[in-house]
């Protein structure tokens, strides 16, 4: 099995976890079962143990312990297996039922821990032959310790059973580490099976066939989730490959008429002599159709370069106000020769300034005012720039046709030229670089007709200050 697949990672985190689980809840069984016996055991013997501490504590003579048995003495002493210890204050064994000889160096022991208490003490306490269950009570007068009663019961039928209990508990939990392992595998698989019928699917699909889409399995979960992402991203990439194929062909179709052009101009003057005119009158059909070649590729390197680190975020920043400035003189300049006036309405004393290069934001402008001069026979282009609310505004207003119902949806797409555009000249990529730059900078572009005559392009940017 693949080691870094997730299966593998489910298998290993589901196994760990129920296994550690299982664990767990054994020790605690165990604890809880030990803790549960020792205190069975304890209530017995701290109830026998503080009656003959009673009885002890009533014979003391003159600040000592009585080394005389008592009733209590002889009734539990005599129990199988009880010890009971009877020491003065200075450890000394006044009474035992343990040769004092065999226990001397674990009652001195006991002592040691309980003389300066003055609560009872209960431990275990291995003796010769046996561990002991065992509880210490401190006799005292006024604070002062004049004896000490130990007693203790055997525990090793107890921790008998506690080994019994805990050889079978480690014997179960190993038998039931395979059954957990196995049960990983299996639920990691029953989990990743979407996962694999959705890979499958996914597989399948290239850019031959991006209309398919991954089956949704219904589940309501982060499966489903994944599922719609990926359709979603399919969708996009769908729409993307076909844009690039509509723009390879309209690059080709573009390109393929002036060559045609070419290729027949050049062979008819091949075919025979041709007079001085013909070959003038050729010569400037060639570099017609060689201006549309350069042109059209001019634009196609402009508008690759406007998308180029379209997806990142600039931290480059631009003065909108003396770019506008700028673009205001050079379209006086080209509206000049048509004999159209040019208005500038921008706000005083304010510098405007929006994320992005000033190259290709200037491009940008320059390529929708060139448009309205194009489009305009008479009347005047109006340069306007507000700002307000965290964005800066630009309008060009133009006196022309204005934009007809038809183009206004297709009037930023590559390559599109309206109805009326056959009196101009131009490739049809324009606008759509102005588009591709703007957005690029987080801005947006619209266009609109007046209420009297032309058209207006809004082009909205975020201010940086």
């Amino acid at each position: 099995m693949n080691t870094k697949s997730i299966r593998f990672r489910l298998t290993l985190w589901y196994s760990t976890a129920l296994i550690i689980s299982i664990a767990v809840i054994f020790a605690s069984f165990y604890y809880i079962t030990q803790q549960e016996l020792y205190r069975h055991t304890d209530i017995i013997l701290i109830s026998h143990a503080k009656q003959v501490a009673q009885e002890i504590k009533q014979q003391f003579e003159d600040g000592y312990i009585s080394s005389r048995d008592s009733l209590l003495y002889n009734e539990f002493g005599v129990i199988p297996g009880m010890m009971l210890v009877i020491t003065d204050k200075e450890g000394k064994i006044l009474n035992s039922t343990y040769p004092n000889t065999t226990v001397e160096h674990e009652i001195n022991g006991l002592f040691q821990q309980i003389k300066t208490e003055t609560q009872e003490k209960v431990l275990n306490q291995s003796f010769p032959g046996s561990t002991q269950r065992t509880i210490l009570i401190p006799l005292r007068k006024e604070n002062e310790l004049i004896g000490v009663v130990m007693m203790g019961h055997p525990i090793d039928v107890i921790q008998k059973s506690l080994n019994s209990l805990l050889t079978n508990l480690i014997s179960l939990f190993a038998l039931l580490v395979v059954p957990t392992i196995f049960g990983g595998l299996i639920l990691a698989k029953r989990a990743m099976q979407p996962v694999n019928t959705i890979s499958e699917q996914m597989q399948r699909i290239t850019s031959e066939n991006l209309k398919e889409r991954v089956s949704s399995p219904q589940t309501h979960d982060e499966i489903e989730t994944l599922v719609l992402t990926f359709n979603n991203l399919l969708t996009r990439l769908e729409a993307a490959f076909t844009r690039e194929r509509q723009f390879i062909g309209d690059v080709a179709h573009e390109l393929k008429t002036p060559l045609a052009t070419q290729q027949s101009t050049i062979e008819v003057l091949l075919s025979k002599k041709r007079t001085n005119e013909d070959y003038q009158k050729a010569i400037a059909d060639l570099l017609i159709d060689n201006k549309r070649l350069t042109d059209t590729v001019k634009d196609v390197l402009d508008l690759a370069w406007a998308e180029t680190d379209k997806t990142q975020i600039s931290t480059e920043s631009t003065n909108l106000t003396e770019l506008m400035e700028e673009l205001y003189e050079i379209t006086a300049q080209l509206a000049k020769s048509k004999g159209l006036e040019v208005v500038k309405r921008f706000e005083k004393n304010v510098n405007v300034y929006i994320p992005g290069k000033r190259d290709k934001i200037f491009r940008a402008l320059l390529n929708i005012v060139d448009n309205a001069i194009k489009y305009t026979r008479l009347g005047t282009i109006s340069l306007s720039l507000t700002s307000g609310n965290g964005t800066a505004t630009i309008r060009v207003k133009d006196t022309g046709e204005g934009v007809s119902a038809d183009d206004a949806p297709h009037l930023f797409d590559r390559f599109y030229r309206g109805k009326n555009s056959h009196r101009v000249g131009g490739t049809g990529l324009g606008l759509a670089i102005a588009y591709s730059i703007v957005t690029s900078c987080k801005g947006s572009i619209t266009v609109k007709n007046n209420e009297g005559k032309g058209s207006t392009f809004i082009a909205i940017f975020p201010k940086t200050h």
